[in-house]
């Protein structure tokens, strides 16, 4: 079990139930099914929006005629000279990645032609680390091999190879693209902006496009108890509920199109080179955690007793029992002044009215503004006004129960275009 707040090693990904992985399932038409349901074409992702192909018909054989299935491997293929490294790959008489998405998209599967290989970034967000031998969901995604996945992602330092992951342990991975390995297509997905790091002048660096708030300088060196107990404690630009990152939270700033480091140095001025701990146990192995190579964007693991780096991340929302959970806004989302905004939470079972409150500097104490007091129902209809901030969070607060609300962040307002 995980451990409580006053023990040691708290402040793993265990205690913190936040933007947890969610799924629906949906029919060949793009339709919703109920979770009981026991075939279905399509998992959509409820944090990402992506939507992923759900492979059919593992038997150890390959099919090419049916392209959905589970034994086909292909090579690595791209023609476009912007996004192949330098090496467009393999074209293997046409069986390759590239001609794969092609024919899904030719087929219109699930009624749509936008489907493409995933990049690295999107393909590390189904991947769930407490799993082993496959590192995946399998109620979601039958059928996975647990072996090496291609995303579209070509390595920055070496033109011959593209990155992948392996779904036995979650491992990041990079293949030659001549070799044949597995795939499984996505589709849509939020828009993100390339700019999409916000230097807070503060020691605190926001990423909009996830939400969260990042201590701008590494830590020296130190075990991972003592990485999770020094994010608990820490007190930096007046917030004080930092915490260690998980696997796939940390993942999220490497940029694969960088290498020593491969994480933006315009924002992240430190050297940000190294190897840093996650709060993500191995699945199987418990004296060892994932850790996130920056000199070269890997993922890994060590001993907890070894010394890495640390870099603290805060931001979304908690998800706790019997508490109230905001639907509406999302984190990361983009919230334009003059529309109308639907605010949504569940209001569970509590009977008073609940107070909505906006702080527009990232929940610091003493910062935020009432919007409303109002009906517990579930919803709010409110004008956005106000100063532009990337560091918005939203408080729920039930009015005769105040520690029963919740807290959603990070998101944006802006007095541009969304």
């Amino acid at each position: 079990s995980c451990p409580n707040s006053e023990d040691a090693f708290y402040g793993q990904d265990g205690n913190y139930v936040i933007n947890q992985q969610s799924y629906t399932k949906l029919d060949d038409q793009g339709n919703e099914l109920p979770n009981s349901t026991t075939s279905w074409a399509m998992v959509r992702d409820n944090v990402t929006g992506l939507i992923w192909e759900v492979k059919q018909a593992k038997d150890s054989t390959q099919d090419l005629s049916n392209v959905h299935d589970a034994d086909n491997q292909y090579a690595w293929y791209d023609s476009n000279p912007e996004t192949n490294g330098g090496f467009s790959g393999n074209f293997n008489n046409g069986n390759n990645t590239g001609e794969y998405t092609k024919i899904l998209n030719a087929q219109a599967f699930g009624g749509f032609s936008d489907w493409r290989l995933p990049s690295q970034q999107e393909l590390r967000t189904i991947v769930h680390a407490v799993n082993y031998n496959p590192t995946i969901q399998t109620d979601y995604f039958q059928n996975t091999q647990a072996k090496y996945y291609w995303s579209s992602t070509a390595n920055d330092y070496n033109s011959d190879t593209a990155w992948g992951v392996y779904f036995y342990n979650g491992h990041d991975g990079n293949s030659d693209k001549v070799s044949s390995a597995y795939v499984r297509a996505v589709r849509g997905g939020k828009c993100g902006t390339e700019n999409h790091l916000v230097i807070n002048n503060d020691g605190t660096v926001t990423d909009i496009n996830s939400g969260l708030m990042w201590q701008e300088e590494k830590t020296p060196d130190m075990s991972w108890e003592l990485a999770l107990s020094y994010c608990q404690d820490l007190s930096l630009a007046g917030y004080s509920d930092w915490r260690l990152p998980g696997k796939g939270t940390l993942e999220s700033i490497t940029d694969l199109a960088l290498s020593e480091p491969a994480i933006n140095t315009h924002v992240f001025l430190d050297n940000s080179s190294g190897f840093f701990w996650t709060s993500t146990t191995f699945a199987h192995l418990p004296d060892i955690a994932w850790n996130i190579d920056f000199d070269l964007g890997y993922n890994f693991n060590d001993l907890k007793d070894k010394p890495n780096n640390v870099r603290a991340v805060r931001g979304g929302q908690i998800q706790l029992m019997d508490h109230l959970f905001i639907q509406a806004p999302m984190q990361a989302s983009y919230w334009k002044t003059g529309d109308d905004m639907l605010i949504q939470w569940e209001p569970q079972s509590f009977i008073d009215n609940v107070t909505i409150s906006l702080s527009r500097q990232g929940g610091k104490n003493g910062t935020y503004e009432i919007l409303a007091t109002t009906d517990n129902d579930g919803e709010f209809n409110w004008t956005v006004k106000g100063e532009s901030s990337v560091n918005c969070m939203l408080k729920i607060e039930p009015v005769s129960n105040p520690d029963k609300g919740t807290r959603q962040g990070l998101f944006v307002i802006s007095q541009g275009k969304s």
